[in-house]
C-alpha cells in the first residue's frame, strides 16, 4: 500500500530503476482512505536481487509478494500474458515489431479486464483457440470457400 498523495510512487520507481528491473504491469485504485492498493508486476533477470529489492521496498511501503496462481483473481498476470503473446506470435509467425504491438495491446486488455473484476482466462482462451484455428489453415491447409455459392 502506498500513501495516496502526489509523488508517492516516485521512490518506488526510483528503487526499481536502481535495481534495473522492468515493470510489466501496474494497477492502482483509490479506496477512499489515505492509502492506495498498488499492484505491480516486475520482470527480473537476476533472481538473486529480488530479496534485496523487497527488503528495500519494505522501507518505503508495505509489500506483499503475490505468487503466480492462475486460480486467483489477484496475480502478476504478466506471466500469463507474456506466455499467451509468445504462443500466439509463434503460431502466427509474427515478427518482433508485431509481437511488441501484440504485447502492449494484450497488457491493455488484461488491465481492462482486471479493473472490471473479470477473469481474463475465458477471454484469452477464446482468442488463443481462434489463433490456433487460423494457424492450422496456413499454407497448403488453406482452403477458402466461396460464399455465397
Amino acid at each position: 500500500m502506498l500513501r495516496d498523495v502526489p509523488g508517492s510512487v516516485t521512490d518506488v520507481l526510483s528503487l526499481i530503476d536502481e535495481f534495473k528491473f522492468n515493470i510489466s504491469y501496474i494497477s492502482s485504485q483509490e479506496n477512499g482512505t489515505d492509502y492506495q492498493q498498488f499492484k505491480m508486476g516486475l520482470y527480473v533477470d537476476d533472481a538473486e536481487k529480488i530479496s534485496q529489492f523487497i527488503e528495500s521496498a519494505q522501507k518505503l511501503c508495505r509489500v506483499r509478494v503475490i505468487d503466480y496462481d492462475h486460480t486467483e483473481k489477484i496475480f502478476d498476470n504478466s506471466i500469463f500474458y507474456n506466455s499467451f503473446v509468445q504462443a500466439l506470435a509463434e503460431s502466427a509467425s509474427l515478427g518482433d515489431e508485431m509481437r511488441e504491438k501484440l504485447l502492449v495491446n494484450t497488457n491493455l486488455a488484461m488491465q481492462t479486464l482486471d479493473e472490471m473484476g473479470t477473469s481474463p482466462y475465458k477471454t484469452f482462451e477464446s482468442i488463443g483457440r481462434f489463433g490456433e484455428l487460423l494457424a492450422e489453415c496456413k499454407g497448403e491447409k488453406f482452403s477458402p470457400q466461396n460464399y455465397p455459392p
